[in-house]
């Protein structure tokens, strides 16, 4: 077995159940218990967001192979449900941007998901790229001893958007089909970590999995900062890199009570400035870009 995996693993595609997947509250248990000793590794200084998107189609194997070709040792991905309820890699709730379909995830049958052409919007050579499913993920990732940040998609097009009662349910929904995977993959808590912009989601994932470290997703880092990390007991929180809302100032202050990680950054002196504010690491869409900020300082605890 890989070195990073742990004994049992399960093999072969795995789809995982949007809505009736849970696993029964015995195997969480045993999971629990078999992980307890396993102490919570620490993340790199380097994340690559949707995987290697300036080299391959964004979310696809592809970009993901890229991303370990390159030297990311983990990657990024963003977890959506299809019609029929099972799990799939995407980042927009609307199809257009990156297939050749119009539409919600939400409302279209896996099968019809999985034949769509995800890489055409790329460029042509990439017309046979496919939207994989999160089991195809966690399979690639522990083959090729990656780790893998799971974001647990917000409801609402607007990730700030505060939900209503049936966006809510989607999101808890979502975090539990998410942490099923989890369990029925055996993975390797060290090597997956959970983010979300949906307190509701990070909420069910502590619930669940409490082991597994989870990130509050944010765009400007906010007042009650402290008061909304410690509600779900978060390991780091992630920021979009806005200089002007979130400030040198701020960010040094903030970065001494929780690690912090900036996104999306593409260039190697926003990332090594992002560091020396106290940034804990970056996501970047250019990991070939920023490599060598791993080599110059200590990886985060």
């Amino acid at each position: 077995a890989p070195e990073n995996t742990l004994p049992g693993m399960i093999p072969g595609p795995c789809v995982a159940t949007f809505q009736q997947s849970h696993s029964p509250q015995s195997l969480l248990l045993t999971m629990q218990t078999s992980w307890s000793a396993v102490k919570k590794g620490p993340l790199p200084r380097i994340i690559a967001h949707r995987g290697a998107p300036r080299h391959a189609p964004e979310n696809t194997l592809s970009a993901f192979a890229a991303a370990k070709r390159l030297g990311a040792t983990w990657v990024e991905a963003d977890v959506l449900p299809s019609l029929d309820d099972e799990l799939v890699i995407f980042h927009d709730n609307e199809l257009e941007r990156c297939t050749s379909m119009k539409g919600r995830v939400k409302d279209v049958d896996s099968a019809d998901l999985f034949s769509l052409d995800a890489g055409s919007h790329f460029s042509k050579e990439w017309k046979d790229a496919r939207i994989p499913s999160l089991g195809e993920l966690l399979e690639f990732c522990r083959d090729s001893h990656l780790g893998v940040n799971l974001e647990i998609k917000h409801a609402n097009d607007d990730e700030l958007a505060i939900p209503n009662e049936e966006e809510i349910a989607f999101e808890k929904s979502l975090a539990a089909a998410t942490c099923d995977m989890v369990l029925k993959y055996e993975c390797d808590p060290t090597q997956v970590f959970f983010s979300s912009y949906s307190y509701h989601a990070l909420e069910v994932c502590k619930e669940r999995l409490p082991h597994i470290k989870r990130g509050l997703l944010v765009d400007h880092i906010p007042p009650n900062w402290e008061e909304l990390t410690q509600r779900v007991d978060c390991s780091c929180m992630n920021f979009w890199i806005d200089e002007k809302a979130n400030t040198a100032e701020l960010i040094q202050r903030v970065s001494r009570s929780i690690p912090l990680y900036a996104y999306t950054v593409n260039d190697l002196a926003t990332a090594e400035t992002m560091l020396s504010w106290g940034c804990s690491g970056v996501f970047t869409d250019a990991v070939d870009q920023v490599f060598d900020i791993d080599s110059v300082t200590a990886r985060a605890g």
